[in-house]
């Protein structure tokens, strides 16, 4: 408010967002389409089969987390 009060500019807002042909307008949706956009992409379902291989292999290796650092 105060910001207003002495002219200077506030803060920008997103007035929409452009997803698969719609048009999305309300922040909460906004917001949820943006998460699960990046849900999407940061999926393992991007990563190739040849690392997906790698990954399941190396995650069913046991961890010792009783060494001795020191």
């Amino acid at each position: 408010m105060i910001r207003k009060i002495s002219g200077k500019p506030t803060g920008t807002k997103i007035p929409h967002l452009h997803i698969n042909n719609s048009e999305v307008t309300d922040t909460p949706d906004i917001v949820d389409s943006l998460a699960r956009i990046f849900s999407d992409h940061s999926s393992a379902e991007q990563y190739s089969t040849k690392f997906q291989s790698f990954r399941r292999q190396a995650e069913n290796n046991p961890l010792n987390f009783l060494d001795n650092f020191a």
